[in-house]
């Protein structure tokens, strides 16, 4: 798996997973309880995160989503 977009903003990491799953592509927020709770405290955030091979296509549906930059 491979990290696509990390911040301590969940709820848009939540829409980002939602926009790929919509699109089959399998997607997955990890550091989400650690994370989320201390707000990046000693540098975890929440990741989202796909299989290596959707990767490029993640990025660009999100890219043309605005959702990412």
């Amino acid at each position: 798996m491979i990290e696509i977009a990390r911040s301590n903003q969940l709820f848009e990491l939540n829409l980002m997973k939602q926009k790929l799953e919509e699109h089959d592509i399998p997607a997955m927020i990890m550091d989400e309880h650690s994370g989320g709770m201390m707000h990046g405290i000693g540098g975890i955030l929440p990741r989202l995160m796909v299989l290596d091979n959707d990767a490029e296509e993640a990025r660009v549906i999100l890219q043309n989503s605005k959702m990412l930059s």
